[in-house]
């Protein structure tokens, strides 16, 4: 289950990565594809990937016992109209920070790593100096309006 939910975090980070480029692009006037992003951002989503493996071969089988061995009692909450068990409380705790971490795991490597976000602004700053170059403000500042 942990690398269920460490996956699911990695690619929610995918999804919404690959969203805001597009965006981005769209507004410039970019070409831009999934398939161009997952391709030349490979490198990063397959070391992120390894990382996040190796990090659930070391910690898995310290967060499977320590899951398994609660002692289980039942909890009761919400003027006692719902029970849970304790180690179903851990599971999902254990669950939700995995998906995190895959999440920002992705998210960090690919902001530091990614060359498809740099291969949009540079075809960005590119069309920005051409424009600026056709007006005559190559070395003048873009006025806020």
């Amino acid at each position: 289950m942990l690398i269920v939910a460490a996956t699911l975090g990695l690619a929610f980070s995918l999804a919404l990565k690959s969203k805001s480029q597009e965006n981005k692009a769209k507004k410039a006037n970019v070409k831009y594809s999934v398939s161009g992003f997952l391709w030349d951002d490979r490198s990063t989503i397959i070391t992120t990937y390894i990382v996040l493996a190796l990090a659930l071969i070391v910690l898995g089988p310290v967060l499977d016992p320590a899951v398994i061995l609660t002692k289980d009692k039942d909890v009761t909450f919400f003027f006692d109209l719902f029970t849970i068990k304790i180690s179903a409380v851990y599971e999902m705790f254990v669950l939700s920070v995995f998906a995190t971490v895959g999440y920002s795991g992705m998210d960090i490597a690919l902001r530091f790593f990614g060359k498809t976000n740099s291969l949009i602004n540079n075809a960005i700053d590119y069309k920005t100096t051409q424009a600026d170059t056709a007006n005559g403000t190559l070395n003048e500042p873009t006025p806020v309006k």
